[in-house]
């Protein structure tokens, strides 16, 4: 067990690499974020083009979110856009 302030003699090396502390952003991001599309896979699921999602962030029916260079949309987010969508009988 490694107690606190130690890290098996890589806190030297962790701190010339200078990208830690960002990939530990990247990772704690994501798991607040939970399951997520990135905007062309999302857009390419329900057959709509990548700019057509971005409207709908833009005017706040998807919550978006930049992780990075990526936009993402949260699984939460679509399902309640969609619901909101259902119509009650298709003919």
């Amino acid at each position: 067990m490694v107690e606190a302030g130690q890290n098996g003699g890589n806190e030297t090396n962790d701190m010339k690499d200078g990208n830690v502390g960002e990939e530990r952003t990247r990772r704690s991001d994501k798991a607040l974020l939970g399951a997520h599309y990135e905007v062309g896979k999302l857009a390419a699921l329900i057959d709509m083009s990548p700019r057509f999602i971005k409207e709908r962030i833009k005017a706040g029916e998807l919550e978006g979110y930049r992780l990075g260079n990526r936009i993402v949309v949260s699984a939460e987010s679509v399902k309640r856009y969609l619901e909101n969508r259902r119509m009650a009988c298709v003919a």
